[in-house]
This record gives C-alpha cells, structure tokens and sequence, in this order.
C-alpha cells in the first residue's frame, strides 16, 4: 500500500529500505526486457495506467537525451 509522501522524517526513517534496482532489473528480466536495453516508463495518472516500452530514442520526458545524458545513462550511478 502506498502512504502518503508526506509522512514526517521520523516515519520515513522507520520504513523498510528495499534494493529497488536490483527488484526493477530483476522484474524488466522476467518480463522480456534484455539487460542493457533502454526502456522507457510511462505513467497516466488520470486512469492509473503504467506503460513499459523500448526507448528507441533516448528521450527524457518526451525530449532527446544530449549526448553527456545518453553517456551518464550508460555509467554506474550512486544514489
């Protein structure tokens, strides 16, 4: 169930951290998607709608990736 984002700090602490990289790879596998293919994720809110697909053109929220994004998307990132 999902909570709202505005719980206080105390109650964020208080939540169970998850690997979400590892689960989110893990899931993209099992549904078909190979390891290294860019997919892009779209949401409709409005009818709670959650759409995976390839994404043949690097794009960010509907506009082409520069060339430093596309090289960054490609590297090892620590959150």
């Amino acid at each position: 169930m999902l909570e709202p984002a505005t719980a206080s700090s105390q109650q964020q602490a208080q939540r169970l951290a998850f690997p979400w990289m590892l689960i989110t790879d893990a899931l993209l596998e099992r549904i078909g998607f190979r390891p290294g293919q860019q997919v892009m994720l779209s949401v409709d809110h409005r009818v709670g709608k959650i759409t995976l697909s390839l994404d043949r053109n690097y794009t960010i929220a509907g506009r082409p990736m520069t060339q430093k994004q596309i090289r960054e998307r490609g590297s090892p990132r620590l959150d």
